[in-house]
């Protein structure tokens, strides 16, 4: 039996709606999206409408498979046509479980990752970071912000995909809706029943999934940011560091500015008192006399 492929993206929502924010988000290329912020892309109306009836004729098809029955069909094609629809079922709830193990392994990586993140983010604001307003801080900063970002988006999206969705379940009027018809009636209609509830458990688990799609691509983006953060420090450690001969030249620069030595030196006081006179030198050596010419 075919299984659904359903998905929960949805049209434009109406101006003022909180989602418009999400709806414009998917007219941002998928490439340049996947690197500053993943996130599922809303569809568009049409591209919704064309799902949605995809959705539709899968499970009428699968309805109608039922119906081609027959009105009497024998007990080994319902045996073998039940025990399909609780494979089915049974794949499922593995493929639920399997999904919702992944997103708490992801949020628990990235709650450790965002710690880490968060301390060096302190330390690069910290007022002893020397290298804070050089080129290379900056690009530190930078990356340490971009890499956050992307844990941040990794927990959201871990979160809704972990946040409680709604699995329809069969009751036993539904299994049995008819109490009046045949057994063979019964088992038809308890059938349609289950493939519809599959139907709906499919439509969750492909939002789970398509959150834990988000959550590993941002994880992937914050690996490359600190794959780049660590080769641009080790490049920076590697440089020969000009913090001498930078000092240096700010020196002679104001050794040989006179406006800015005034400035230091500040203005200038009013003249003091004379001192008291001092004694008298030595007297100087005696000068001979020259010979007169006639």
């Amino acid at each position: 039996m075919t299984q659904p492929t359903p998905t929960h993206r949805e049209a434009k929502p109406a101006f003022g709606d909180p989602s418009v924010w999400w709806w414009a988000v998917g007219h941002i290329p998928e490439a340049l999206r996947g690197v500053i912020w993943p996130a599922v892309a809303p569809a568009t109306a049409d591209e919704a409408t064309k799902e949605q009836t995809a959705q539709a004729r899968q499970l009428k098809g699968n309805l109608d498979a039922i119906d081609g029955l027959g009105k009497t069909p024998d007990e080994a094609t319902l045996d073998r046509l039940e025990r399909e629809i609780e494979a089915n079922a049974d794949a499922e709830s593995e493929r639920r479980t399997s999904v919702e193990a992944r997103l708490t392994t992801v949020l628990g990586m990235t709650s450790i990752a965002a710690s880490v993140a968060f301390g060096t983010l302190a330390s690069v604001f910290d007022n002893q970071h020397q290298n804070a307003a050089s080129f290379a801080g900056t690009v530190e900063l930078v990356l340490v912000v971009y890499g956050i970002c992307q844990l941040v988006n990794a927990l959201l999206a871990s979160l809704r995909g972990l946040r409680r969705a709604g699995y329809d379940t069969l009751t036993l009027a539904e299994v049995f809706p008819d109490s009046t018809g045949s057994p063979t009636d019964q088992r038809l209609a308890g059938m349609r029943e289950r493939i519809k509830v599959q139907h709906q458990h499919a439509e969750v688990n492909s939002r789970k999934v398509e959150q834990m799609a988000v959550a590993h691509t941002a994880l992937r983006n914050f690996v490359l940011a600190v794959l780049v953060l660590s080769l641009a420090t080790a490049i920076a450690s590697a440089l020969p560091r000009r913090q001498a001969s930078d000092e240096s030249g700010m020196l002679r620069a104001l050794r040989g500015d006179s406006a800015m030595i005034e400035l230091l030196r500040g203005p200038r006081g009013a003249q003091g008192p004379p001192g008291p006179q001092g004694p008298p030198g030595p007297p100087g050596p005696q000068v001979r006399p020259g010979r007169s010419h006639p």
